[in-house]
């Protein structure tokens, strides 16, 4: 299960990043990939998933033009992941909406 997971939150942050502040988007996969590679699937604890969103919020905040409100918005959206018992595509979905939503350059 936190395999699957960890798919949906990387593919997640991978398509919001491209869609939202791709200049930098090669580093970020790379970053996102490297990151995703460390958590340990034996370790379901909150915290892996913590240290995962604090990487992804760096790498995403350096290229935000909205820092402090980028970075409460990331962090309400993963405090709602992470105190769901079981994510869905759905959630992740309408998360990434109402970033793109907020965020989008366009």
């Amino acid at each position: 299960m936190l395999h699957d997971l960890k798919k949906r939150i990387r593919h997640y942050w991978h398509d919001l990043y491209y869609n939202v502040v791709s200049d930098n988007g090669v580093k970020f996969a790379m970053t996102c990939k490297d990151v995703t590679e460390k958590i340990d699937l034996n370790d379901q604890s909150k915290t892996q998933l913590e240290k995962f969103r604090v990487k992804l919020h760096v790498s995403l905040c350096q290229a935000c033009h909205n820092y402090y409100s980028f970075s409460q918005t990331l962090k309400t959206a993963f405090k709602k992941l992470m105190t769901s018992s079981k994510p869905t595509k759905t959630d992740l979905e309408k998360l990434n909406r109402e970033l793109l939503q907020k965020y989008s350059k366009n």
